[in-house]
């Protein structure tokens, strides 16, 4: 695949995606007023959409932000990282409440050259990317 075939830019924006769908989400909210981090939330929608394995409203990120000329609350040359990665559940509770005194059980899954996949009550997270584009776009988004 030409890696030029899902790539959109204009005079001072470019979005690249895995499909051209998130990439025009993003060019179309950018051209309608719209900032890199409103476009960055709506290529994520949309990826969400398009290839939903591969990224969804049920899992989570990080974004690193840097405005133009380099200012952030934290002073010139900053950047701030929004980290809405998933959470597990059940912060604070004692090991043993997750089974197999304290520890996840672990099988091997024959899938390629082998997955290793974690069952129990460790295994599951509370999905963090809602979250992380609201305050995302509440902190830097201009259409909100």
């Amino acid at each position: 695949m030409d890696s030029t075939e899902h790539l959109l830019q204009g005079t001072s924006f470019a979005a690249s995606a895995g499909t051209h769908y998130a990439a025009e989400a993003a060019v179309e909210v950018y051209g309608a007023g719209g900032n890199a981090a409103d476009a960055a939330v709506a290529a994520a929608a949309a990826v969400g959409v398009t290839e939903p394995l591969m990224s969804s409203i049920g899992g989570g990120g990080f974004a690193l932000v840097r405005m133009p000329g380099g200012e952030i609350s934290g002073g010139p040359g900053t950047a701030e990282v929004i980290d809405y990665y998933d959470c597990m559940p059940g912060k604070g509770l004692s090991p043993s409440a997750f089974g197999a005194s304290g520890s996840p059980t672990t099988m091997i899954l024959k899938y390629g050259a082998g997955v290793k996949s974690i069952v129990g009550a460790a295994s599951c997270a509370v999905p963090g990317s809602l979250r992380g584009w609201e305050l995302l776009l509440r902190r830097h988004g201009k259409l909100t």
